[in-house]
């Protein structure tokens, strides 16, 4: 699913591609857990930013595939991401967080298969964000080459 940030966002994300949903993480009761908290919070991301709900999941199927940390500054380097792949079951996604995805984009919550998103990305106008980018590196293109100072490790 690609979206493209808003123009006012961050120097380092306006107006880039991104693959990736969700927020900040919160206590969940009921969870026991770090991998159920963090699936709990990413079924409500996904709800609030690209009104996914549990029935549009396939199964349920949430798979932590690994941790992102941009190292490229003090800034960045503050945040780690959570990374999931998250199969659904159907497309029918309405982006809902105006405040970080442009309105007007064509790309505004579109599901892409690996060869529609290397032809995007192969675009210099659709330049990935910097998790988006490693995220299509290490992990949906592998053969790709990166050069980043940022990494998806496999927890």
């Amino acid at each position: 699913n690609v979206s493209r940030r808003k123009a006012d966002a961050r120097k380092d994300i306006s107006r880039k591609m991104t693959l990736l949903y969700g927020g900040h993480a919160e206590r969940v009761e009921g969870c026991d857990g770090l991998a159920d908290i963090l699936k709990e919070n990413l079924r409500r991301e996904l709800e609030e930013e690209i009104s996914l709900t549990s029935a549009d999941l396939d199964g349920g199927g949430m798979e932590i595939i690994g941790a992102v940390n941009d190292l490229a500054s003090v800034k960045s380097s503050r945040h780690l991401a959570v990374v999931f792949n998250v199969p659904v079951a159907g497309g029918n996604v309405s982006v809902r967080a105006d405040e970080e995805f442009a309105r007007r984009s064509k790309y505004r919550g579109e599901f892409m298969d690996v060869a529609q998103i290397v032809k995007l990305q192969s675009n210099k106008q659709n330049q990935f964000d910097p998790w988006s980018k490693l995220l299509f590196q290490d992990w949906i293109r592998p053969e790709s080459e990166s050069g980043m100072q940022i990494g998806l490790s496999n927890i």
